[in-house]
């Protein structure tokens, strides 16, 4: 792959009146300024039903069979394409494809979304053009960036040597586990090539504090700085966070507000990696409230952040693919489409998950990356928990900043009770275990379950192993756990083991269909966990509480009907239909408190169940 050379096409996307806005052509090859007013093309709750689909932390489910997301992803690129992309814009769009094209070069979309923030969170990176059938972020002859403008532009760094990338592995213990050395083995094989040739360098923090960084910043050069860990927007504060650890190894929320000034007084560092969930997200009347947008305002060249929760497998082959190309003098918007394009073969539902903020006029964040053959890596010492609860020792605690209580934070927010709320990057309810679907908040059928010893239905810390046969459910009571339960579920026979809920302050039974042998663990031992054997069996009319999933329920032909009894201080609540058989997804609806009774089809299905997201909620049969 050879770098490109482009021409910009800058966009400006501006807010015209409460939910209307324009389009205006900033700057383009052939000197057209047009604009045209626009407004979503969607009615009612379809944006919220497309997003759902999108987003597999909000949907809480990934199903085999076949997958919802290449649809929505059409018909929300589409339509977003069609607003903005008519008349004069499109003319204009259309001629400077055409002039770049003629000349062997590219054309840049540069979205400029500050103006705005109500749309700001929308993933336009689906843009589609049906007349072309293709993605515009897809193609390395237009890669799209959001580009933030800023007083001085910035120039691109040169190396003079190899890259020097700093990889944060932050694991809070009050937060649900990540297995950081898994993910510290797989960042490093991603990037063993470029290792072995010299082209890059990369160390990992030794310690995943704040303290511990201000000091590695103060002594070594750092061209990228890579967080791997959990990430949030927190409501409260209408900011994106990052969770690094404090010196007892507790989670402390840290904004763009706290990390950035240091960031931005380190003169090498051009660009940051945020492998953390919605660290892309940003405020409806804020454009720099996000954290990867936080980090662009205060003087870093570009970063890359993540929209939707992302798999592991997902996140390596993206990082592998990027890393390589910025390594061999990719500029940073092509290397991003082609780290998405490896998307395409592997994980094919994720390739619009990664997002590039950039205020880089021309893309070029590196030059003179020089292969040193004799570099290596920093293998540090481990303690990414070193004798939490006493002083850190080494450089973490040099010039007197050995606590996150001397670096202004913000504590982690506590969780709603019995709300799915997915801190990790990884937020999602259902995990893929030895090739089969292991589903949390879907999927039903009978079960039967066995102990080791032969016991069925106890309680469990994760010492006992259990069998499953058939489909089952597990029971989680976080009542006598002030802290919010988090539980993973681990397959014996692979070792392979995975978050299945987190945040649980109330009871709620998950459903599974993986089968086999199981260990499980909680983060407190006064959370109650305890298997189920079967689906669970309901009869219409009956109450669900909020969050879970209900036993399954004869599927009445005229409908299943839902009637929300508490919102939950929620604005809306989502409701999903499965298939009682095979786990499938049938239906989809969104109540609110003008509409609060909503109908869901079955589809000639006989035993269904239901997942009522946030809500309290009656369930009967529609007459």
């Amino acid at each position: 792959m050879a770098a490109r050379t482009y021409q910009n096409f800058d966009l400006s996307l501006e807010a015209a009146g409460e939910s209307s806005f324009r389009a205006r052509v900033a700057f383009c090859p052939v000197g057209d300024s047009p604009s045209i007013a626009f407004s979503l093309p969607f009615k009612g709750t379809q944006l919220e039903m497309l997003m759902l689909k999108l987003d597999p932390g909000r949907s809480g489910t990934r199903r085999a069979g076949v997958d919802p997301q290449r649809q929505a992803s059409l018909d929300l690129g589409g339509a977003l394409f069609e607003a903005v992309f008519r008349d004069e814009v499109l003319l204009a769009w259309s001629r400077s494809q055409d002039l770049t094209r003629t000349a062997g070069q590219g054309l840049r979309l540069r979205l400029r979304l500050t103006d705005a923030p109500q749309i700001a969170g929308l993933p336009w990176e689906l843009l589609y053009d049906r007349r072309a059938n293709n993605y515009v972020a897809q193609s390395e002859r237009t890669p799209l960036v959001r580009y933030l403008e800023v007083p001085y532009p910035p120039r691109p760094l040169a190396v003079g040597g190899p890259l020097h990338i700093l990889v944060v592995l932050a694991a809070p213990t009050d937060l649900p586990d990540l297995d950081v050395e898994a993910e510290w083995h797989r960042v490093r094989n991603a990037m063993s090539t470029q290792v072995a040739n010299g082209t890059v360098v990369i160390e990992r923090l030794p310690v995943p504090t704040m303290a511990e960084l201000i000091a590695w910043l103060r002594r070594e050069a750092v061209h990228v700085l890579h967080f791997v860990g959990h990430g949030d927007y927190d409501e409260r504060t209408q900011s994106g966070v990052l969770y690094f650890s404090d010196r007892y190894g507790r989670s402390v929320a840290v904004g763009a507000d706290t990390l950035g000034p240091f960031l931005h007084d380190h003169d090498p560092l051009r660009f940051v990696f945020l492998n953390a969930c919605r660290s892309a997200r940003v405020d409806a009347t804020d454009p720099y409230s996000g954290m990867a947008q936080g980090l662009v305002q205060q003087d870093v060249t570009a970063v890359v952040a993540m929209q939707f929760p992302i798999s592991d497998g997902a996140a390596v082959a993206f990082t592998s693919a990027f890393y390589a190309a910025v390594s061999d003098g990719i500029p940073v918007d092509q290397a991003a489409t082609w780290a998405r394009k490896e998307l395409l073969i592997s994980h094919p539902g994720e390739w619009a998950t990664p997002v590039l903020f950039s205020r880089a006029p021309d893309g070029r964040v590196f030059d003179e990356i020089i292969a040193d053959p004799t570099a290596v890596e920093h293998d540090v010492p481990e303690k990414a928990h070193p004798a939490w609860g006493e002083p850190e020792g080494g450089s973490g605690s040099a010039g007197g900043i050995g606590s996150a209580g001397e670096v202004p934070m913000t504590p982690a927010p506590r969780g709603t009770e019995n709300r799915r709320h997915w801190w990790s990057r990884r937020g999602v309810l259902t995990a893929i275990v030895a090739g089969v679907v292991l589903t949390v908040g879907g999927i039903v059928a009978a079960l039967l379950l066995r102990s080791s010893n032969g016991s069925t239905g106890q309680s469990s810390l994760g010492d006992d192993s259990y069998t499953a046969t058939a489909p089952w459910r597990l029971r989680i009571d976080g009542t006598r756990f002030g802290g919010g339960c988090a539980v993973t579920l681990t397959e014996v026979g692979s070792g392979i083991g995975n978050q299945v809920a987190s945040n649980v302050y109330g009871v709620t039974k998950l459903q599974i269909q993986q089968t086999g042998a199981f260990r499980w663990q909680s983060n407190d031992p006064k959370c109650l966990i305890t298997p189920l054997a079967g689906s669970g069996s309901a009869t219409l009319p009956f109450v669900q509480e909020a969050g879970g999933d209900t036993d399954t329920f004869e599927a009445p032909a005229s409908g299943v009907g839902v009637r929300v009894r508490d919102f939950r201080g929620n604005s809306a609540c989502v409701f999903r239909l499965f298939d009682g058989d095979n786990g499938q997804e049938l239906d989809l609806a969104t109540a609110t408190p003008q509409a609060d009774t909503i109908t869901l089809s079955a589809h000639g299905k006989s035993r269904v169940y239901l997942y009522p997201e946030y809500c309290v909620v009656q369930v009967f049969a529609q007459s």
